[in-house]
């Protein structure tokens, strides 16, 4: 599928002179959104500086943008030693979801298996296994 570009005069294709027009793009392309305003007054726009992730903090998921700098810095470190014990709880949590990709918690039978069925498939130039080798 052939995309058309929309020539944007005085500006070089390599600092964004063609525009992909919507409807055109390729399947798998993602969607930008800009932010209002940013169009019309790009040195005025809003721009995040951060988004806390605390679980608990009443301030979860709101943003913090330009101009609020120094409430995001104060915000930050009072929200790590509040809610210190929730975000271990989070960690733990995370760490026991990820064991599954640590050697220790695999079966040494399979992967012994599946280190040879690996080297096999180098030898004979395959990516993917057959399926009595799974």
């Amino acid at each position: 599928m052939s995309r058309k570009r929309l020539i944007v005069p005085g500006v070089p294709r390599a600092q964004g002179g063609g525009i992909v027009l919507p409807g055109d793009a390729r399947r798998g392309m993602g969607t930008l959104h800009v932010p209002r305003g940013y169009e019309s007054d790009p040195e005025n726009a809003p721009v995040l500086v951060g988004v806390c992730t605390v679980p608990g903090c009443e301030r979860e998921g709101k943003p913090f943008y330009r101009g609020q700098e120094d409430q995001w810095q104060r915000h930050v470190g009072w929200c790590a030693r509040k809610n210190r014990d929730k975000i271990g709880e989070v960690i733990e949590e995370r760490n026991d979801r990820m064991k599954i990709f640590s050697p220790e918690s695999w079966d040494p039978e399979w992967t012994a298996h599946q280190r040879e069925v690996g080297k096999r498939m180098l030898r004979e130039g395959r990516l993917v296994p057959k399926p009595h080798e799974r």
